[in-house]
């Protein structure tokens, strides 16, 4: 009796265990959607021209229908406040290569944006990881504001792949609550020592709705992995991340 009974106990850890598994898996796509952003400062006095400039480029160049978009966004607070974001995607690295042969582009862009910018802080391309982001068919990622937040991945073994087991933890939450708080993770396709290793974008209505918006994503950690399992995760996620920048960003309308 004592056999059987450890026998069924056995069962159950390898059968939970397996359940687990399952629910950890993450399928990745063969290619991610990638975004472009680059970070200027116009002369001062120029702000007003600069944005102007950029929209005309943007409704003549960008913004074709089917195709990746562009958005304009001023850093309010935080890390590069004061600076404008650029951005376009999804796209494809294919896109970049037939965006550069359009006639006129190029010169456009030399000519009537390039002479009102004080300062190119950086450019890179950022690879949105979907399988681990969280969005639903009623959330528009054109938001008014984007709260930015860089993390930084500890150097301890299989550091990264936890990271992101509990990004997938937490997006699975988020559909089991069916909250209407969109979250995406985004790396860069290239890095340096200056670059956050991933970017946590949490799009916002207003500044108010940051403060405001309500989601129990404990709960339901609990729910679908198991009582305590919200408790252990954070623990963890302290232990293996670390905040290294963050920003608002508003869109320019």
């Amino acid at each position: 009796m004592k056999k059987l009974l450890s026998i069924i106990f056995l069962g159950t850890i390898v059968f939970g265990c397996k359940d687990m598994d399952s629910k950890d898996a993450i399928e990745w796509p063969d290619v991610l959607p990638k975004y472009e952003v680059i970070f200027l400062m116009p002369h001062d006095g120029k702000a007003n021209e600069f944005v102007e400039q950029i929209k005309l480029h943007d409704s003549k160049f960008h913004n074709k229908e089917g195709g990746p978009t562009t958005a304009l966004r001023y850093i309010t607070t935080g890390m590069n406040s004061g600076y404008y974001s650029w951005s376009e995607g999804p796209m494809q690295y294919e896109y970049v290569d037939e965006k550069g042969k359009i006639e006129g582009h190029q010169e456009s862009w030399d000519s009537n944006v390039a002479p009102l910018v004080k300062d190119v802080l950086s450019t890179n391309y950022y690879s949105l990881q979907t399988p681990i982001s969280y969005t639903n068919e009623t959330l528009s990622y054109d938001a008014n504001i984007l709260e930015v937040v860089g993390f930084k991945i500890s150097d301890k073994p299989n550091a990264g792949k936890e990271v992101r087991t509990m990004l997938h933890r937490w997006k699975n939450a988020f559909e089991a609550g069916s909250s209407t708080q969109e979250f995406r993770v985004f790396s860069p396709m290239l890095t340096d020592t200056f670059e956050s290793d991933f970017y946590i974008v949490w799009p916002h209505e207003s500044m108010e709705s940051i403060e405001t918006w309500e989601f129990n994503a404990n709960q339901y950690l609990d729910e679908v992995y198991g009582k305590g399992t919200a408790k252990r995760q954070w623990k963890k996620w302290n232990e293996l991340t670390e905040v290294v920048e963050s920003s608002y960003r508003s869109m320019v309308k």
